[in-house]
C-alpha cells in the first residue's frame, strides 16, 4: 500500500475557499486526510510542503497528444509544472475512430499531422493504429500508460472521413452516412469520451477546407441527438480565427443547436490581445445572447502573448494566415531547391509582396515584428529585425525576407513575436463563472513553441506578479472549476476520498522557464528530429494517482502512473 504524508503545507483545494494550513495523507491513490499535524504512520513517504502549497494537479484541457503521447508517455514538460490530466481530441481531430480503409486512415493521419505540425511519418509508424473503433482505442490508451492523466473528445474530421472517405472534403452528408457517424459517435461516449469536437477554422494542406466545415445543420442535429443521451458530455469548437468577424454567427448557430438538447458548448480561440478587443467583444455579445436564450455556452481564453519560431521547411504559420504565397514556399515545396527557384522567382515575389499588403485586418504576418534569429550556414545577419533589414537594403518587407533566406539557406529561422494581452481581460476572465482558463495547445506545433507548462505564467505573473487573481481563484480556474465541467468528480479538489492528483510548490519557487530546442522527436524513419520543451518550473512535487511523477532534486522520476479517464456523471 502506498503511503504519502505531505507535511507543512497551505492547502489551497481548488474550489475557491479560503487557504489553509494542513497536512494531507495520500493512501494508495487517494486523498485519506486533509487536518493539522497529522501523525506519522511507519509506512509513510515523507514530502516536505514547510513555505509551499498544496493544491490538486492541474488540468491542461487543450491539448494534442493523441499522436506524441506514444512517442512520449513522458508528456515532457508537463511532470514539472504541475500538470496531471491532459484533454486530447480537440479542434475536431482525435486519435479515433479511424476508418478501415487504409487510404482513409492515411487521409486522417495527413490532415491531422498538417493542422498540429506533427511529424506525419510519426504519426503513421509510431503510433500502433490497432484500433479502428473507440472501443479498441479506449484499449490501446488503457494499456499505454502516460505521466499524466489523459481524456479526449470524439473529433468531428474523424467521423466525416470515415463515414464518407474523400466525399467527406466535397459535399453534406447522406441520411446513411450521418447514421454511421453517429454510431461512431455514440461508440466513443460510452467509453468515456468528453464529447464531440469540431473546427470552422482550417484548411487542409491542399488549401481545402475541412470536412467539418461543410456539416449542414442535419448532421450536426444527427449527432447532438447521440450527445444529449450522456449527461455533462459536451461540444468544442474552434471558430475562424482569422476571419473572427465569422466567430460571433458560428456560436450562435451552434448555441442554438445545442440549446434545445441541454448541452454544453465552449469556444477555444477566442482573442485577448489589446489589438483585437472589437472581435472579442463581438463574441461576448453572441454568447450573451445565447445565454440570455437559454443556452449553456463557456468561453475558452488565453493568457500570454506567445512569440512563434517560423520555419521554412514546414509549417502551418502562413497557411494560418491566409499567406498562401508563402506557404508555397515553407510547405508546398519540399526540397530546398524548389525553395530557393521560388524565392528568386520576380512573378512569385510580386504576388508575395501584395498578399502582405493585404492580409485581413486579424492577421498578423505584415502587423507584427520578426526576428532574424537563427541562419543555417552562419551569414546573417542574425538578431536584428525584418524590418531593419529590409530598411538596409531598401526592399519591402517580402522581398527583403527573400533575400535573408537566399542568403542565410530555407533552414534557417526567424521569429514572429506576439501581440500584447489585454491583462485586464485576462483577470476579468479568469473570475468569470463560464470560463474555461488556460488552453495551450500542447503536444502540437513543437517547432513553432511549446505550450506545455505555459499554465504556470497564469500563477506567477497575474498571482504572484500582478497580484490582480488570488491564489484561490487561479487554482480553482486550473483545477476545480475545469474537472466540474467536464464531469471529473473524482478529482480537482483535495478532500478525503478524492484521486490524489496534486502538485506542490513554492510561488517564489517557480517560473515558466525559457523554451529550448531538443532533438527527441521520431522522424518516422529510424532517426530524431527537434521541437520546443522547457526546463522543470520546477514543482516541489507532482503527484499522480497517489504516485509521485517529479521530485524537485530528482527531475522526473520515470513512472508512468497516468491513464484514461472520463467523465463520472453528469457535470
Amino acid at each position: 500500500m502506498t503511503s504519502l504524508l505531505i507535511r507543512g503545507g497551505t492547502v489551497v483545494d481548488g474550489t475557491a475557499a479560503p487557504q489553509f494550513r494542513a497536512d494531507v495523507r495520500i493512501r494508495d491513490n487517494r486523498i485519506a486526510e486533509v487536518g493539522s499535524d497529522l501523525i506519522p504512520e511507519p509506512d509513510d513517504q515523507m514530502i516536505d510542503a514547510d513555505g509551499a502549497f498544496i493544491t490538486p494537479g492541474f488540468i491542461d484541457f487543450h491539448t494534442h497528444y493523441d499522436g506524441p503521447m506514444w512517442w512520449m508517455p513522458s508528456l515532457d514538460p508537463m511532470p514539472g509544472y504541475g500538470t496531471t490530466s491532459v484533454i486530447m481530441g480537440n479542434c475536431g481531430l482525435s486519435g479515433a475512430p479511424m476508418s478501415a480503409e487504409p487510404s482513409n486512415r492515411s487521409s486522417m493521419i495527413e490532415v491531422f499531422s498538417y493542422l498540429e505540425d506533427i511529424p506525419q511519418l510519426a504519426f503513421e509508424n509510431d503510433v500502433p493504429w490497432t484500433w479502428q473503433s473507440w472501443t479498441e482505442y479506449r484499449e490501446a490508451l488503457r494499456a499505454r500508460p502516460t505521466s499524466a492523466n489523459v481524456a479526449a473528445f470524439v473529433g468531428h474530421l474523424n467521423l466525416r472521413i470515415a463515414a464518407m472517405g474523400p466525399h467527406a472534403w466535397e459535399r453534406n452528408a447522406t441520411v446513411s452516412e450521418q447514421r454511421h457517424m453517429a454510431l461512431m459517435l455514440e461508440d466513443g461516449l460510452r467509453c468515456g469520451a468528453l464529447g464531440l469536437s469540431t473546427n470552422f477554422f482550417d484548411d487542409d494542406a491542399n488549401g481545402r477546407p475541412v470536412p467539418s466545415k461543410l456539416a449542414c445543420d442535419e448532421e450536426f442535429e444527427t449527432l447532438l441527438d447521440v450527445v444529449a443521451r450522456f449527461p455533462g458530455r459536451s461540444l468544442q469548437f474552434i471558430p475562424h480565427v482569422v476571419a473572427r468577424d465569422t466567430a460571433p454567427a458560428t456560436l450562435t448557430r451552434l448555441a442554438s443547436l445545442c440549446r434545445p438538447r441541454g448541452i454544453r458548448v465552449h469556444t477555444i480561440g477566442v482573442p485577448v490581445e489589446r489589438s483585437e478587443e472589437k472581435h472579442r467583444i463581438a463574441i461576448f455579445e453572441a454568447a450573451e445572447r445565447a445565454v440570455a436564450e437559454g443556452a449553456d455556452v463557456w468561453i475558452a481564453h488565453g493568457f500570454r502573448r506567445f512569440d512563434n519560431l517560423v520555419n521554412f521547411e514546414r509549417t502551418l504559420f502562413f497557411s494560418a494566415q491566409t499567406a498562401w504565397t508563402w506557404d508555397e514556399v515553407a510547405t508546398k515545396t519540399v526540397d530546398a531547391a524548389g525553395k530557393r527557384a521560388l524565392l528568386q522567382d520576380s512573378a512569385w515575389r510580386a504576388r508575395a509582396r501584395h498578399e502582405w499588403d493585404h492580409m485581413p485586418e486579424s492577421t498578423v504576418l505584415s502587423r507584427t515584428t520578426y526576428w532574424l534569429d537563427n541562419s543555417e550556414n552562419g551569414d546573417g545577419p542574425t538578431g536584428i529585425t525584418l524590418r531593419q533589414f529590409a530598411e538596409e537594403l531598401e526592399l519591402h518587407d517580402s522581398d527583403a525576407l527573400a533575400e535573408w533566406l537566399l542568403r542565410n539557406g530555407t533552414g534557417s529561422t526567424i521569429t514572429n513575436e506576439g501581440r500584447a494581452i489585454d491583462e485586464d481581460t485576462v483577470t476579468r476572465l479568469v473570475h468569470d463563472p463560464n470560463t474555461l482558463t488556460g488552453p495551450t495547445d500542447s503536444g502540437a506545433h513543437g517547432q513553432l513553441f511549446c505550450g506545455a507548462g505555459s499554465q504556470l505564467h497564469l500563477l506567477t505573473h497575474y498571482v504572484r506578479n500582478r497580484g490582480t487573481v488570488s491564489i484561490e481563484q487561479m487554482v480553482h480556474a486550473l483545477t476545480g472549476k475545469i474537472a466540474n465541467y467536464y464531469g471529473f468528480v473524482d478529482r480537482g479538489v483535495i478532500a478525503p476520498g478524492k484521486v490524489a492528483d496534486l502538485a506542490v510548490f513554492g510561488i517564489d519557487e517557480i517560473e515558466l522557464r525559457p523554451e529550448k530546442r531538443v532533438e527527441d522527436v521520431p522522424d518516422g524513419r529510424g532517426g530524431l528530429i527537434w521541437r520546443y520543451t522547457r526546463d522543470p518550473a520546477p514543482m516541489r512535487t507532482t503527484i499522480v494517482g497517489g504516485v509521485p511523477i517529479f521530485d524537485v532534486n530528482k527531475g522526473f522520476l520515470g513512472v508512468f502512473p497516468g491513464g484514461l479517464i472520463g467523465p463520472s456523471q453528469a457535470a
